[in-house]
């Protein structure tokens, strides 16, 4: 009952109807209650009026004895009087104690009352005793007035008792009854307002409340037609009706855009239960597996699933037990017709009136699983010789041997080739045949290796074999043979044959190999031995080779650490005075750049630029000086004193296009003058290439530079390059410079050079002064610019923030120098 507004209702008027009725009930035992001491005190005024009336008649009984005894009859007086004073000490006392003379008046006018009545007793008794004479006077001056006080006093205690008392009752008798009424008027009222009320609820608010609730049964279980909703109402029922007539038609739409998504959809949508009984199937699942929804309802999921083998069994296990859940799987579908075809699937649960169900989104992923192939393959294979690239390889070796230091023996082996001509074919006949020759020796190596091992090509012409399942005698095994097939092919393209050989180095991985072990590390070292014995030969890594290949290793280490400190900004500029003689003035600042090692160490130029030459970073640090030399000029990031700055450029820079790039952008770049800038080169780079040199000379002079031919006298020393390169500057070698004080030889060759400088309207600086005297020679023999530790030292500025190299891009045409 409790479960419907109707039962809620009866209810609550029963449990208000209870506690109103009790209520009532406990006013009419107030009531009751009342009436009785009502009933009560009127016993009472009745008791006490019967002993004043008892009272009255003994007086009027003393009074008619005293006169009698008056009269002489003392016969009939004495017993009058005896028989009127036997009852007023009970009467005395019966009033005392009756509880309604308890109050403090009463109790005083029933204390005079006694009085009263032992004095008027005591006046009887006297009276009897005088003689007839004397009764008649005390009857009338004492007894008669003393009968009359009692009269007095009963009279005012009679009527103060009805006065308080009796009108006291009948009023509360009176108003008792009137409570009565009103309960039994108030008991009816509420019934006629509880009926009433139930009415109204009734008819105004639980049938139409029901008729909603129905509504919105048949709504939900989308069933149709709707039930008509209630039109009139309170306005609480009304908001009501409008607002569920809103939620209506918004489930409706978006019931009809939901209905619209699932028919239109790409992916098919399958809803089943637990029991993997399909109760859903939209139109695209429809279109996907070739059955109608009619067809595919009832009908378990798992028929639409291939399960003829363990994997796909596991698969298709994994989704019905719900194992899944929020994560995409891969199956194998059939459709209708019996195709198969790869299948993504992703489920999800959802709960209906406590059933749980699943839907399934499932989509043909044939193309993009053969997409995904295919990127694969190209991801993990060089795409020239098709066998497993670089990093694919990397990852593999790193897995065997984390396989091999778990083990107990040698249980793989890594094998490094280097081709040993490939570089000729490359040169001589184009790379269109190096690629071709790759790829020839690509498929020589795939078909000798074995179906257990892993070829790949690391780069340009370095391949990697990594074999399993073989020991040291075995992989020597393995590792001839491929040298035997390499020495024995030769490579033919445009008419030319040119044989192939290769050197292999071989490491093993046993459990020998520690944390930090590089393996590929050793077979290339072992690979770069067997070069250096001879070549087309194999060669195991044994821990002596790491001193053999120490030079190897520092070519290494220069590389690195070249690479890095332009990469990383590691290098810095430092600016050493040119003075003038013989006043010290500074004239120039030459710019030299430092490198600094990660130990904080700083290296001067001399001790990296040879190996940055042979390694081809020359340009790419001289492009770097340019273009930070350029911008701390124009940011003020330099040594005051002097405007003009003189940078060294190597030989081999000289001819590189990257270089007349990077100067065409600085200049460009920043607002600096080209007069203030001095570019030297060394003599031995004018050597190198007369042509080359005199071309980028004319091409700077071109642009406002100012040059400089450096170390002139060091290598090939011929005034000759003083006529043919127009300079502004030449530098005296240090070598022919530092000595001058103390050898007169190189004192007359420094003299001849500045007589034949300018002659030729050159300016000499000398380098290397070390000391006063060196300066005073150097001034007595007309040398006017000079530079050394006498002078200043190379410092950087101490505001310098190295930037790192930036990638140069053509800004300004630059002459080709080729």
């Amino acid at each position: 009952m409790w479960n419907s507004l109707r039962g809620r209702f009866v209810v609550t008027s029963v449990v208000l109807l209870a506690a109103f009725s009790a209520m009532a009930f406990y006013a009419s035992t107030v009531v009751s209650a009342n009436r009785a001491d009502s009933r009560d005190l009127i016993a009472s005024y009745y008791r006490i009026h019967r002993h004043l009336e008892d009272a009255k008649d003994s007086l009027r009984q003393i009074e008619a004895g005293s006169y009698l005894l008056a009269a002489g009859n003392d016969s009939e007086g004495g017993k009058t009087v005896e028989r009127a004073l036997a009852p007023l000490p009970e009467i005395g006392e019966s009033l005392w104690l009756d509880p309604l003379m308890a109050t403090d008046g009463r109790r005083e006018l029933a204390a005079a009352g006694g009085q009263a009545l032992r004095q008027l007793s005591l006046l009887a008794e006297a009276l009897q005793r005088m003689d007839r004479a004397q009764r008649l006077a005390m009857v009338k001056g004492e007894i008669t007035p003393a009968i009359h006080a009692a009269y007095r006093i009963i009279h005012l205690t009679e009527r103060q008792i009805y006065d308080s008392v009796l009108g006291q009752a009948f009023q509360s008798q009176d108003i008792s009854e009137q409570v009565s009424r009103l309960v039994r008027s108030s008991i009816v009222l509420v019934c006629l307002m509880l009926a009433a009320g139930f009415l109204a609820f009734e008819f105004s608010i639980r049938r139409p409340l029901s008729r909603v609730a129905r509504a919105m049964d048949v709504e939900g279980n989308g069933f149709a037609p709707a039930q008509p909703l209630p039109e009139t109402g309170p306005r609480e029922i009304r908001t009501l009706v409008g607002a569920f007539e809103g939620m209506r038609r918004q489930i409706r739409s978006r019931q009809s855009r939901l209905e619209s998504v699932l028919n239109n959809t790409s992916d098919g949508i399958i809803t089943f239960d637990h029991d993997g009984r399909i109760q859903g199937f939209n139109a695209a699942a429809a279109t996907l597996f070739g059955y109608d929804e009619g067809d595919a309802v009832g009908m378990r999921i798992a028929e639409l699933l291939v399960q003829d083998d363990e994997r796909t069994t596991q698969a298709a296990t994994t989704l019905l037990n719900g194992h899944s859940l929020g994560r995409e799987q891969y199956l194998t579908a059939v459709r209708r017709d019996g195709i198969r075809f790869d299948l993504s699937c992703k489920v999800s649960a959802f709960a209906i009136d406590n059933l749980r169900l699943f839907n399934a989104v499932v989509a043909d992923v044939s193309e993009r699983k053969a997409m995904f192939d295919r990127l694969t393959y190209l991801a993990q294979h060089d795409p020239l010789t098709s066998l497993y690239n670089r990093r694919h390889f990397i990852e593999e070796l790193a897995r065997a041997t984390e396989r091999a230091r778990r083990g107990k023996t040698v249980n793989a082996a890594l094998l490094m080739i280097d081709l040993d001509h490939f570089k000729f074919v490359n040169d001589t006949l184009g790379h269109q045949a190096g690629d071709q020759l790759l790829i020839e020796v690509a498929d020589r190596l795939r078909q000798r290796s074995r179906e257990a091992d892993f070829v790949a090509r690391l780069g340009g012409d370095e391949f990697a074999i990594l074999a399993f399942d073989v020991d040291a005698e075995g992989a020597a095994v393995i590792a001839d043979s491929y040298n035997r097939q390499l020495a024995d092919y030769t490579f033919q393209a445009k008419g030319r044959s040119v044989d192939i050989g290769g050197s292999i180095g071989v490491a093993l991985l046993g459990p020998e190999l520690g944390p930090g072990v590089d393996v590929l590390a050793r077979a290339d070292l072992a690979c770069h031995v067997a070069k250096q014995q001879g070549r087309n030969r194999f060669h195991f890594y044994q821990p002596e080779d790491e001193q053999g290949t120490a030079r190897l290793t520092a070519e290494i280490g220069y590389g690195k650490l070249l690479r890095d400190a332009l990469a990383h900004g590691h290098l810095e500029l430092n600016f050493q005075p040119i003075v003038e003689l013989p006043s010290g003035q500074v004239r120039l600042y030459e710019v030299l750049v430092r490198l600094r090692n990660p130990d904080g160490s700083i290296l001067p130029a001399g001790a990296f630029i040879t190996e940055a030459e042979r390694l081809g970073l020359a340009t790419d640090i001289d492009v770097w000086v340019v273009r930070n030399t350029f911008a701390a000029i124009a940011a003020g990031q330099v040594p005051t004193g002097a405007d003009r700055f003189s940078v060294n450029l190597s030989g081999r820079s000289i001819g590189d296009q990257r270089l007349s790039d990077a100067i065409a952008y600085a200049l460009r770049e920043h607002a600096v003058k080209p007069s203030n800038i001095v570019f030297e080169f060394t003599e031995t780079a004018a050597f190198t290439s007369l042509a080359h040199a005199k071309e980028f000379i004319l091409w700077l002079r071109g642009l406002g530079f100012q040059t400089a031919l450096d170390d002139f006298g060091a290598g090939y020393s011929s005034f000759v390059y003083l006529r043919e390169l127009v300079t502004d500057y030449v530098k005296l070698d240090g070598s022919l410079v530092r000595n001058i004080d103390s050898d007169p030889m190189n004192l007359a060759v420094v003299r001849a050079m500045s007589d034949v400088s300018r002659a030729l309207g050159r300016r000499l600086i000398a380098e290397f002064v070390e000391n006063a005297d060196i300066a005073a020679r150097l001034h007595e023999v007309g040398v006017v610019l000079a530079q050394g530790y006498h002078f200043g030292r190379p410092e950087p500025w101490r505001g310098q923030r190295p930037d790192r190299a930036p990638a140069l891009m053509p800004l300004m045409t630059a002459p080709s120098l080729a």
